[in-house]
C-alpha cells in the first residue's frame, strides 16, 4: 500500500485490515458493491470501511 511505500506500516497495516474486516463480512453482512457481488454502492462500501478503521482504533486504545 502507498501507506507502507510512504514509511507508515502500521497505518497500512490497520487500514489494509479494516477494508480485509468489511470484504469478510460477505455480502450479507457488509454493503459490498455488485463487482464483489453485493448490492451496495462505492459510497456504502467506503463508509463502511471508514467505521470499521475507526472502530479498530479504539479497539486498539482499549487494548483489545
Amino acid at each position: 500500500m502507498l501507506l507502507d511505500h510512504l514509511g507508515h506500516p502500521d497505518a497500512g497495516a490497520h487500514l489494509l485490515g479494516a477494508i480485509e474486516e468489511v470484504l469478510a463480512a460477505g455480502p450479507d453482512e457488509a454493503p459490498l458493491t455488485p463487482d464483489l457481488h453485493g448490492r451496495g454502492t462505492t459510497v456504502e462500501l467506503g463508509r463502511a470501511i471508514t467505521v470499521q478503521v475507526k472502530e479498530r482504533g479504539r479497539r486498539a486504545r482499549r487494548g483489545a
